[in-house]
Parts: C-alpha cells; structure tokens; sequence
C-alpha cells in the first residue's frame, strides 16, 4: 500500500497535493486555512492548533529539496501570529537542507510522513465505517 500510496501522492499537481494536505492536517485536528495566492513566498498553508499557529510551506517536486529552497523559507518574514514553521514536501530532503532547518528550528516533513498521515486517514476511516456498520445493525435488531 505504501507504494501504492506515494505513486498517487507523486501524480497530484501542485493544487491537489495543497488540498491533500489540508484535508490530512483537518484530520489531525488543526484548522486550516490556504493563505492568498498573491503573497509571493508566503506560506501556502496556516495551522492552528491551541497555541500553536504554523506557516506550513509545500513543496511537491520530483527531486530532493535543496538547501537554497530551505534557506528561502527560512528567511522570509512569516505571519507575526506565527510560532513555528513547517515545510513538507512528497520528495526528500538533502542533509544539508535537514542540518540547516534543525539549525533554524524549522520542521521538515517527506514522503515517510505522508504515508503515515495517509494511513493514519485510511485507519481512522475504517474504524468509523466499521463503527456505522455495527450502529446499523444494533438499530435493525430492535
């Protein structure tokens, strides 16, 4: 399933790995909200979650990120409310980029974790469906 998985993750455009993802951080309980396409190197996505508020930064690209593309995120403003930032892609890092986001306490997230994302979506999925079907029956049986 995990190749499975990432094959499809790989094929979405731009826009569908966002909304992907927005639906997968929803899942997990943050609110979501895409940030205005005419801010240039903005966040693509704000999360808040309690206290936290993250500028989450997408990078769907068929090669490793790059330290140049972290160093970009690292040094642009993000919104004041915001007190981290994430940067997630369907690829890899490279161990320079890892080095310097741990460096800038910025968090990366790759291909591992959106198979775990998926298959903590797919289970939770399941559960409920299984859920539901049981509600059913016991409604029918009395």
């Amino acid at each position: 399933m995990k190749g499975y998985l990432l094959n499809e993750i790989d094929k979405l455009n731009a826009d569908q790995f966002e909304e992907l993802l927005l639906h997968l951080f929803k899942h997990q309980g943050y609110f979501a909200k895409r940030t205005s396409d005419s801010q240039k190197y903005r966040a693509d996505v704000l999360l808040k979650k309690g206290s936290q508020s993250i500028d989450v930064y997408m990078k769907k690209s068929s090669d490793k990120i790059v330290l140049s593309e972290v160093n970009k995120i690292i040094e642009v403003d993000g919104n004041y409310s915001v007190n981290k930032k994430w940067i997630v892609t369907n690829s890899y890092f490279t161990k320079a980029a890892k080095v310097q986001a741990q460096k800038d306490k910025v968090e990366l997230f790759d291909r591992g974790d959106l198979v775990e994302w998926m298959n903590d979506y797919h289970l939770h999925s399941i559960r409920l469906k299984k859920n539901d079907n049981e509600s059913s029956k016991k409604a029918r049986s009395k």
